[in-house]
């Protein structure tokens, strides 16, 4: 092989791993559909994430949690939808302490922010639900079905493409 052929292959090899390795760190994480029932932004919605995602013991042992974000997210987009379960385990058959906030629009601008707290410890108790999590070891879902302190109902379904586990 000619020394500008050899040359050219190994350019073409390069670029291919270039390649390969953007759509890799772009992978997805996540994917999030949302329905809500009542108030203003009441309707259907789907996104994606490449960062963040889903984690395990990031707030204490036995804990799941979820940590969607798009600071590009228009004012009729999810921006974030954030969830702590304490009890991942009891969230298998459904438990009904959690803390998700559904926030529409830029998570760095003022936005649309829908939050259920159920959790004991918390002392700002607001609105009521279940929430389910499937911990299939490398993916996961999860499920929630609930309604704000205003009655605005969200019904959600977190698709875990991966999962950050932390501590034991």
């Amino acid at each position: 092989m000619s020394a500008v052929r050899r040359t050219f292959a190994v350019g073409v090899v390069m670029l291919a791993g270039a390649a390969v390795a953007a759509v890799a760190a772009q992978a997805v994480t996540e994917s999030v559909h949302v329905v809500v029932t009542g108030g203003p932004l009441a309707g259907t919605y789907d996104a994606t994430a490449v960062k963040g995602g889903c984690s395990t013991g990031a707030n204490g042992p036995g804990s799941w949690g979820n940590a969607f974000s798009n600071v590009k997210a228009g004012p009729k987009e999810i921006g974030a939808l954030s969830l702590i379960v304490p009890d991942a385990k009891a969230a298998a058959a459904g438990t009904k302490q959690f803390m998700m906030q559904l926030r529409f629009g830029s998570i760095l601008q003022q936005n649309v922010a829908y939050t259920i707290e159920t959790r004991p410890a918390e002392k700002s108790q607001q609105g009521e639900g279940t929430v389910k999590v499937a911990d299939g070891g490398a993916t996961g879902k999860v499920t929630i079905d609930g309604k704000t302190k205003d009655g605005i109902g969200i019904a959600a379904t977190i698709d875990c493409k991966s999962i950050t586990r932390m501590g034991k």
